[in-house]
């Protein structure tokens, strides 16, 4: 079995942008840090221009690609090509694993390894939320 690849991508609201890099080093208005708490959960924090700190939304990596090539993260936006449908992907705490979310109705599909060749990312629930109306 391969290591899987732990890694995480946050979204700013505030500056609407997804964050794929984190500082550990210094502090700026720019950076982004991934904070673990006593609770042994991990945040995603930095300040904004006016100096008030936020926790940008944190997702993690599913350890899996699509079609292209693209990796899945959490928050992403599928088109499944066999089923001509949208999906989300999710985190299922009670099961703790990746499920693909039906848009048009609630769902949960495991994700099954040959199902990714019918698999393509399309957008993120935060960037590209117009392509979760029906008819898109």
């Amino acid at each position: 079995m391969a290591d899987r690849v732990i890694k995480f991508r946050a979204w700013d609201e505030h500056r609407k942008i997804m964050i794929y890099k984190f500082d550990e080093k210094r502090w700026s208005k720019k950076s982004y840090r991934l904070i673990f708490s006593e609770e042994n959960e991990i945040h995603c924090g930095n300040y904004m221009d006016n100096g008030d700190w936020q926790e940008p939304k944190l997702m993690m990596f599913t350890g899996l690609k699509d079609k292209n090539g693209v990796e899945i993260y959490e928050g992403d936006i599928l088109f499944h090509e066999i089923d001509d449908c949208k999906q989300i992907v999710v985190y299922n705490y009670k099961t703790a694993a990746f499920k693909r979310a039906m848009t048009d109705h609630v769902l949960a599909l495991d994700f099954g390894v040959h199902t990714f060749k019918y698999v393509e990312v399309i957008g993120n629930i935060y960037s590209n939320y117009e392509l979760l109306k029906f008819g898109n």
